[in-house]
């Protein structure tokens, strides 16, 4: 079967320029090349000569330990370009919309204690697992377990006793409502596309927890 081999770099830092294609083209004994994403992406047609191992060798030596992931497969059935990963006016207009915003990166606690009456906050944590398979509440390294989730909604009473109007959403569980019982608190159905078993992906029960109408 014929093989394709392609060449990837960061679309932060551009790697797979014209001199890194001429030398991996070179390696591969002048095969034909096809563009997926300038500087970043490029497929190259492996000559029927060449196993994989082979062909990944000669493109490793070629990259020379630059930040570039080498990939040796078969061509059929292969995408024809990179798929769009963001658009660019989308991201201008978010740039204009936080524009004199501070971004920090801090615990929740220090920064909810500046709110002050008048403010409003808007909440959206990890959601608590609605099963022990549905587990995912690690965006970092840190978890965000049953105890943060408690000390998140002590601190809704600490912003309601100040004057600071909040809106929140988590997972409908009956922990969820247990901590958050004393404020209104609606339901609504949330699309989720994520899952291994596809009979199991669609809407599922959200709360909104707040304190203003």
């Amino acid at each position: 079967m014929p093989l394709v081999a392609t060449l990837v770099s960061s679309r932060a830092d551009p790697q797979v320029g014209d001199a890194l294609v001429a030398r991996a083209t070179h390696a591969l004994g002048g095969a034909a090349r096809r563009t997926l994403s300038p500087g970043v992406a490029v497929d190259l047609e492996v000559p029927a000569a060449l196993s994989v191992v082979e062909a990944e060798a000669r493109l490793r030596e070629a990259v020379d330990g630059r930040p570039v992931d080498v990939a040796v497969l078969p061509a059929g059935g292969r995408r024809k370009r990179l798929p769009k990963l963001y658009s660019r006016d989308e991201i201008h207009n978010a740039s204009l919309l936080l524009h004199g915003a501070e971004i920090v990166l801090a615990d929740f606690g220090d920064v909810l204690d500046q709110a002050r009456p008048g403010d409003f906050v808007y909440l959206d944590p990890p959601y608590f697992p609605v099963s022990a398979t549905a587990n995912f509440t690690s965006y970092t390294r840190l978890d965000f377990p049953a105890e943060q989730q408690q000390r998140l909604a002590d601190w809704l009473h600490t912003l309601d006793q100040r004057g600071v109007a909040f809106l929140l959403n988590n997972s409908d569980t009956p922990f969820t409502r247990e901590i958050y019982a004393g404020f209104p608190i609606d339901v609504a159905l949330a699309k989720r596309m994520i899952n291994s078993d596809a009979g199991k992906r669609g809407a599922v029960n959200e709360l909104i927890v707040y304190n203003v109408t």
